[in-house]
């Protein structure tokens, strides 16, 4: 006699959009499964979502001043892929993001093949392109979810 089990071993975390997930709070958006902290307030900005160039967004990312930190930066392309939820569409972003526009975002993320030209994300689709760095775009700044710890030297 022969006998079969189905085993079901784990789930992604990054794939698992479970409502506990996101969690808003001032203007900030923390994401439970990655530990980044994301930009949601644009009040510096009229509450309008950053539009601009690439090497303008990474300006503007590490000179943003959000809910009292000062550490944020222009995320890479993996880190805003994680936003995305293919399970739903147009927009492919958590409802939690108050302050999204469908078309694309700016990555850090340098194309390998051609140094003028960066990686874009869109949440409308969570389709990815390349754009050079002089087209402007949407801005989403990201920071580590772990506050440093200055020892005073």
């Amino acid at each position: 006699m022969k006998i079969f089990f189905l085993v079901l071993i784990g789930i992604n975390t990054l794939n698992s959009f479970s409502l506990t997930r996101f969690n808003a709070n001032n203007g900030v958006i923390s994401d439970s499964a990655t530990n980044l902290k994301w930009q949601d307030s644009y009040s510096d900005n009229n509450n309008n979502v950053k539009y601009t160039t690439w090497k303008n967004g990474i300006n503007y990312c590490e000179n943003l001043n959000l809910n009292g930190q000062r550490d944020w930066r222009l995320p890479n392309i993996v880190e805003l892929t994680s936003l995305v939820d293919d399970r739903i569409h147009n927009p492919v972003i958590n409802a939690v993001f108050q302050n999204t526009s469908l078309n694309d975002y700016w990555s850090s993320t340098t194309n390998s093949n051609i140094n003028d030209y960066a990686k874009v994300l869109s949440f409308q689709s969570g389709s990815m392109g390349n754009y050079s760095k002089s087209y402007t775009h949407y801005i989403r700044c990201v920071r580590d979810g772990v506050t440093p710890i200055f020892d005073g030297v």
